[in-house]
């Protein structure tokens, strides 16, 4: 029993000069690492738009006229306003991916105004003449032309004709 006394007086003795690891309280490191993110997340500016795939609510939101082809031959493409739809007042594209050029896509801005978390209500858009493109739309209508929109990243499909 001394002999084990003595090995434990002299281990105190050593390790009084020693620096020992002691951890630190949790709840300060809990309280510190909460308040830097929410001093960080609070001084950063929020931006509503397509890249962020977040909106406030009545931002506009931008619907992307892509193409048009036929259903049963994707590599038939044109341009959707090689139809006679109107273009709109302030045309802009969209820079494509690589995938995208390869495939042909070439998002250009449409017509239709929509706003972030409001109703849109059923209106005319623009008035045309067909009789001249009588025969252009009934050729894209027989062989089942598909106009493609894409709007956020979702795509919308239709066939030429049909509402």
């Amino acid at each position: 029993r001394e002999k084990r006394e003595e090995r434990e007086r002299r281990r105190r003795e050593r390790m009084r000069g020693r620096l020992t690891f002691r951890p630190l309280p949790l709840l300060p490191l809990v309280v510190v690492v909460i308040t830097l993110a929410l001093l960080t997340c609070s001084s950063s500016p929020v931006y509503a738009d397509e890249a962020s795939h977040r909106y406030l609510y009545g931002s506009e939101v931008v619907i992307w006229s892509n193409q048009l082809g036929s259903a049963h031959n994707p590599h038939e493409s044109y341009s959707l306003y090689s139809l006679p739809f109107r273009h709109p007042p302030n045309e802009y594209s969209k820079f494509p991916t690589l995938g995208e050029a390869f495939l042909g896509h070439e998002a250009v801005s449409s017509p239709f105004v929509t706003h972030f978390l409001r109703a849109v209500r059923r209106g005319e858009v623009a008035r045309v003449a067909i009789d001249e493109w009588r025969s252009v739309l009934e050729r894209h209508i027989r062989n089942e032309f598909v106009y493609h929109f894409s709007c956020d990243g979702l795509s919308v499909l239709g066939l030429v004709g049909e509402l």
